[in-house]
């Protein structure tokens, strides 16, 4: 049976999307195929727990079809698709219990298609093949795009036909990518194409990388490839957005470390990508900046947040690939906790606007937790982003340049969370005075909060629990080698300097706030930049990308 167990979690979810959908065939209630949602998604949680126990005794493979690598169809769990595939069973399992109460306009396609996302989830994290890393990302995305449309109905099929589309081109890049893969090393295996990818002359790794590359921009939004994500995650329901946010925006990140990985022989990909990821960390505060809409503040973090995991990751050293590993699982945790509290405020105020919202102390839980993913985002200790995002910066201390850009990100995120505090909970305007209308959301809502803030105390309070036994053994396996390092959580100058970020990021609210006028204006000039605009920026870049691989190579 347990030989049998990284198959069973990438069908469960699927087979049980096959009984939703036949189950809505003929029978109207929603009622049974929750239950059917509510098996799907707990299972695979305690496959996992049995799993992490083989887990110790090496890589686990599976092989599909009766071939034999590399020519099989095969799965692999190794310490970084554990790792993901654990923490995404946490966050789709809390989503989907959110998403009971807290959606009015389900029928029963949403739980199939839910289903079938998460499927295509743990599919992507599993295969041990890059085209199926190519099918099991389309069934993702695919599901995604129909799920966005269950929000705002006339602005969420707009931002899902904008996904669809730059989606598409980032599909197309992968496919030819993985074609020029096929035609020069003929199998398609990740670990087979790591031992021969140095067999591909320079000139043809360069398309490929840049091709890659592309793909991936588009797919972790990537500054300039992000222009889909603000519109998609701000337009669904709330409980997706933190599935789109927390985990699918990652599935790119995580195809980025695999591609990385194979070992392209190509000079300063590291120096370029860091930078990529640093303009993405600022980029994205700049435009959460600007925003009064408390879920677009919350999309253009999740850009930022990419970028730190970014540049944890082009730094290629131990500690900045378990910085930015453990990032992507802090982010899933914050972001998903964050999204959750936005949704909670919208389903009891009605409003995205913060300068709408008022709701003092009505929602004390929301509060509460809201709190807790700020200060865990900012980069706060004893919270778990203030861990990540240390590793990180220490990463690139021989990139000074680099690390003020981070520094800068983070004074920036600091403001941004605080003016969604200041509007939400604190400032009252004439006209929503009255608060005693609003109330706490039902319990439903508020588990998944409760538990993903309990996660952000306890990842950032033992950090080791997961740093020792998954994330440091995934790093050193991914750069092929250990570096020994000291990490020091509590050091008094790092926590000195978080706080001196905290009163930058006042400061800059205070200016936010001041200059509220200036702040519409600019905002206006970012939303003139159309689909068009996007993907001739996207086509520009990918081709000076090119040119500057020739160039160094």
């Amino acid at each position: 049976m347990i030989d049998h167990l990284p198959v069973f979690l990438l069908i469960t979810p699927l087979v049980s999307a096959i009984f939703s959908a036949l189950i809505s065939l003929f029978l109207k209630t929603e009622k049974i195929q929750k239950i059917i949602a509510f098996i799907g998604l707990s299972l695979p949680f305690f496959y996992l727990i049995l799993l992490f126990q083989e887990l110790s005794n090496g890589t686990i493979e599976y092989d599909i079809g009766g071939w034999t690598k590399p020519y099989s169809i095969t799965l692999v769990i190794d310490e970084l698709a554990f790792t993901l595939a654990f923490i995404t069973s946490i966050i789709t399992f809390l989503s989907f219990v959110y998403s009971l109460k807290c959606m009015k306009n389900k029928d029963g396609k949403f739980y199939f298609f839910f289903l079938i996302m998460v499927s295509g989830l743990y599919g992507i994290f599993l295969t041990g093949d890059i085209f199926n890393l190519y099918v099991f990302f389309e069934l993702t995305v695919v599901s995604s795009y129909i799920l966005i449309t269950y929000g705002d109905k006339k602005l969420s099929l707009k931002a899902s036909f904008k996904y669809l589309v730059i989606g598409s081109l980032a599909s197309f890049f992968f496919l030819l990518g993985i074609g020029l893969l096929y035609i020069k090393i003929g199998l398609l295996n990740i670990e087979y194409l790591s031992i021969h990818i140095h067999n591909i002359d320079t000139q043809t790794q360069i398309v490929i990388f840049s091709l890659f590359l592309g793909a991936i921009g588009i797919k972790a939004a990537i500054i300039p490839f992000h222009a889909w994500l603000v519109s998609a995650h701000s337009t669904a329901p709330s409980p997706i957005s933190a599935i789109l946010s927390g985990i699918t925006v990652k599935t790119g990140v995580y195809i980025f470390i695999r591609i990385f990985a194979l070992g392209f022989t190509l000079q300063n990909l590291n120096e370029m990508i860091m930078v990529f990821g640093a303009i993405t960390a600022l980029g994205g505060v700049i435009g959460a900046l600007v925003e009064w809409d408390i879920k677009r503040v919350i999309s253009y973090h999740t850009i930022s947040q990419i970028g730190f995991i970014v540049v944890g990751i082009g730094a290629f050293s131990t500690i900045g690939v378990a910085g930015g590993v453990y990032h992507i699982v802090n982010h899933a945790v914050f972001k998903g906790l964050l999204f959750l509290c936005a949704g909670a405020i919208i389903y009891r105020t009605g409003s995205k606007d913060i300068r709408e919202h008022n709701i003092g102390k009505a929602m004390p839980i929301t509060l509460i937790t809201y709190i807790i993913a700020a200060l865990s985002i900012s980069g706060i200790t004893p919270f778990n982003g203030s861990i990540s995002k240390s590793m990180i910066e220490s990463s690139v201390y021989d990139y000074p340049i680099i690390w003020l850009i981070l520094v800068f990100a983070s004074i920036g995120t600091i403001a941004s969370f605080s003016k969604i505090f200041y509007y939400s909970f604190r400032k009252s305007p004439k006209k929503f005075r009255e608060t005693s209308k609003y109330q706490e959301v039902p319990f439903s809502m508020q588990l998944p909060m409760l538990v993903l803030a309990f996660l952000c105390i306890l990842m950032g309070v033992f950090p080791n629990l997961w740093l020792d036994t998954l994330i440091l053994p995934a790093s050193s396996s991914i750069i092929s080698g250990y570096s020994a390092m000291q990490i020091k959580f509590l050091d008094p100058l790092h926590i000195l300097k978080e706080w001196i970020i905290v009163a930058m990021g006042l400061i800059l609210l205070k200016v936010i706030i001041v200059r509220s006028k200036e702040i519409d204006k600019l905002r206006k000039l970012i939303s003139k930049f159309n689909l068009n605009n996007c993907i001739f920026l996207m086509v520009i870049t990918l081709i000076s990308i090119l040119i500057f691989l020739r160039i160094v190579n």
